[in-house]
């Protein structure tokens, strides 16, 4: 059996600008939450998932940890960049 750290460096040939929104739940083992990502939310491509709140989840009935998980992966995808994390810190 596989672990998560394998699966993602097997798939890591995709790179965050190819991969689509289905390929990326795919690969978090939520690919169930494709069409409410899609119909629901709006959601057309990875990148737009940043802009996704946590009630937005819930809202589709995403667990705590499926919600930990999925910010997991867009973080691999998408990483923070320090700028980003000095903002964070000052609001």
């Amino acid at each position: 059996m596989a672990t998560i750290g394998s699966k993602v460096s097997s798939n890591n040939s995709f790179n965050s600008k190819s991969l689509t929104l289905n390929e990326f739940l795919l690969e978090a083992e939520l690919e169930h939450y494709y069409e409410p990502f899609k119909n629901k939310l709006k959601i057309a491509s990875v990148a737009q998932i940043k802009y996704v709140e946590e009630e937005d989840l819930s809202g589709l009935g995403m667990t705590k940890p499926e919600q930990r998980r999925l910010r997991k992966y867009f973080q691999r995808y998408f990483p923070q960049t320090y700028l980003k994390k000095i903002k964070k810190v000052i609001n």
